[in-house]
């Protein structure tokens, strides 16, 4: 009875270890450590100047123990008056497919052309079959990725899937002053839908709804979780000292990067305002706020925001060398219909010590996701 007993419990224990890439989990909140159906890349930047190009690669794993395709789609800020000084509500994007076997990891290279399985990249003359190119429309934007049905036998219809067992990173390497690389985790949603449900509402035109928090018409559950409505970070002020550290260690400079996930890819988007609360670290109270379509990213000494993420001995507000900052995204006025967007960010820091730079980036914080959004992507052509 022993034995029989042992037995059991091990073939219990295996089920579980085999089968636990694709548990749907009863309460899924946004996460940038668990697998997921649905990937967000908050940045990728392949800006010029002085005759060289920064490079993004992105890294996509299959933790499943099947094969799957994956949609990618490359998104392009649109431009605002008070950002660009001219208004163009377009957010350009690029999309492309790749198919990962159970375990395999691609490797994307941001501003590269598509390139054939097995043949050359910039990155190397003998690629490997898991690595490839993925053509951007701008120099900097954010990348959303997630799992995809093979084309309808029927229909040709091509619908996103549950598949809770994507997970990967983004790398940027800045070449000017450097070169200096920064790295970070992609941010995952999960799906509530059982494993390999199909998942979105298709229009016409090949256009995909995917929602999150709550079903669209025709839907009995959400495509995926809910998400934040606020998003949260602690950060180095700018010209504030980095202690503990050795003397001279400053903060040069404090980027923040804010994303819709709202948006129509490669369409028309309406304004989002970014309300920023803050506090320094002796809890003086600050805010700020910042107009955006679909993707932003600015320094925080930039004279708009009235100085609250730089240190007063830099001619900022704050009076201590770190602080805190809440963020939420509402309606940015002028828009042709109410807009409640809902997104993520990360937040960049670049530090100096002796002439020398360094940089670092990571997502920011949430708290638990509740707010319903739609995003809509294309489904044609999606690369080769």
């Amino acid at each position: 009875m022993k034995k029989w007993h042992q037995l059991v419990c091990a073939v219990f224990v295996g089920v579980l270890v085999l089968g636990g890439a694709m548990v749907q989990p009863a309460l899924a909140q946004p996460d940038d450590m668990m697998p997921g159906s649905l990937l967000i890349f908050p940045l990728f930047d392949i800006k010029s100047g002085g005759g060289t190009r920064n490079q993004t690669r992105i890294r996509i794993t299959n933790n499943g123990v099947v094969t799957t395709d994956v949609h990618l789609t490359a998104i392009c800020p649109g431009k605002t008056v008070q950002n660009d000084g001219i208004y163009d509500p377009h957010c350009a994007a690029t999309d492309r497919k790749i198919t990962l076997t159970s375990h395999q990891t691609a490797i994307l290279e941001i501003g590269t052309p598509f390139v054939a399985t097995g043949a050359a990249t910039p990155s190397s003359n003998t690629a490997p079959v898991y690595e490839f190119g993925f053509p951007a429309p701008c120099s900097e934007g954010y990348i959303i990725a997630y799992a995809q049905t093979a084309p309808n036998a029927t229909t040709g219809a091509v619908l996103a899937q549950s598949y809770n067992s994507l997970y990967g990173d983004y790398q940027i390497i800045y070449v000017a002053g450097g070169p200096t690389v920064e790295a970070a985790p992609a941010i995952a949603i999960q799906s509530l839908a059982p494993a390999f449900s199909t998942l979105g509402v298709q229009r016409p035109g090949g256009l995909l709804d995917l929602s999150f928090g709550t079903p669209l018409a025709g839907q009995t559950t959400a495509d995926y979780t809910a998400v934040p409505t606020y998003l949260l970070a602690d950060f180095a002020a700018i010209g504030g000292n980095l202690s503990p550290g050795p003397v001279g260690f400053t903060e040069t400079d404090t980027r923040i990067i804010l994303l819709a996930l709202d948006v129509l890819a490669d369409g028309n988007n309406p304004y989002a305002r970014a309300g920023f609360s803050i506090w320094d670290a002796k809890e003086n109270p600050f805010s700020a706020s910042r107009n955006f379509i679909c993707w932003t990213r600015f320094s925080g000494s930039n004279s708009l925001l009235g100085g609250v993420f730089t240190k007063s001995t830099a001619g900022g507000a704050l009076d201590a060398d770190y602080g805190s900052f809440r963020v939420a995204l509402t309606d940015g006025g002028g828009n042709l219909a109410p807009y409640n967007p809902a997104g993520f960010g990360a937040i960049e820091e670049e530090s100096s010590l002796g002439g020398v730079r360094g940089n670092t980036v990571r997502n920011l914080h949430h708290t638990v996701g509740n707010k319903s959004t739609v995003l809509t992507v294309d489904t044609l052509n999606p690369g080769p």
